[in-house]
This record gives structure tokens, sequence and C-alpha cells, in this order.
């Protein structure tokens, strides 16, 4: 291999590499903690902040003092005056990823109930998952890696 092809090759794993860690870079948008004393609490709350783009919902039981018997969490997006559309949901601590494609008003509903009708604190948090960035990175890496591999393996190059 020439010094040139080196430069080449490491060029193509640092864009390779540096898509495969931007992949997982994430920004919380919404995060709140919420206290829930004795009865069933349905919450609606509207999040702001939230473009076009692909999101992850994560939801937590604090267990302090106790867990919840009824812990649910849904996304939904009004798209129209009374017209909603539901983009996920989770039942109990899990989270979810959802998309929204178009602008509209996003709701979180969230339906909570501490075991034994004592006190519970959940906690919700939004991310944004930056895709597309990554995937260009990742790509240009790849096309990087794929000409390395073409110049170093054609015949009377050496």
């Amino acid at each position: 291999m020439r010094p040139k092809d080196y430069i080449y090759f490491i060029l193509g794993m640092s864009f390779f590499l540096l898509g495969i860690s931007s992949a997982h870079a994430t920004t919380v948008l919404h995060e709140e903690f919420e206290i829930v004393t004795g009865n069933t609490v349905i919450q609606i709350e509207e999040i702001t902040d939230l473009v076009p783009g692909i999101y992850e919902a994560t939801l937590v039981d604090y267990e302090l003092p106790v867990a919840f018997d009824i812990l649910a969490l849904g996304i939904i997006q009004e798209i129209a005056p009374q017209v909603f559309v539901p983009l996920g949901y989770a039942f109990g601590t899990s989270s979810f990823t959802f998309d929204i494609t178009s602008p509209g008003t996003i709701l979180a509903n969230l339906v909570a109930h501490p075991g034994a009708g004592g006190t519970g604190t959940y906690g919700l948090q939004i991310k944004a998952i930056p895709i597309p960035p990554a995937a260009m990175l990742f790509l240009s890496g790849l096309i990087g890696l794929v000409l390395v591999a073409r110049r170093s393996g054609r015949p009377g190059t050496a």
C-alpha cells in the first residue's frame, strides 16, 4: 500500500467511526419528575420544542417510597382541531421511539397510580435522536473504505 492509500484508509475509518459514535448521541428535549399520591392521576401535557424527526420517550418508576400499580404513557399528535394521531405508547417502565412527520401539537398522556394508595415518583424524558447526520457520516466512511479497497486491489499498483 502506498502512503496515499494509508491516508485514504485513515480518513475513511475516521468518518466510519465518527458515524457510529454520533448515531448514539441524543439531546434531551423534555424532562420532568412527578410525585403522585393516593389516587389514579391522568395527566395530559403539551410538549413544545418538538419538530419533525425521530424521538425516544423513556418512562421511569423511581419506586420512592412505593412502586406504581399502573404506569402508562402515550404520545399523541393533534394534526387538526380534535383530530389526534397516536405516535407511540408504553406500559410500565420502558422506552419507545416515535416519529413526527408533520407539524402539530404533541401531547403526552400519562396514567399513574401508586401501589397500596401510597406515594410514587416517576420520571419522563424525551430525547431527540439525530439519525440523518449519523447516517451521512456512516455512508461517507463506507464510501471511503470501498475506494481504498478498490485502489489497493487493482493489479499493477504496488
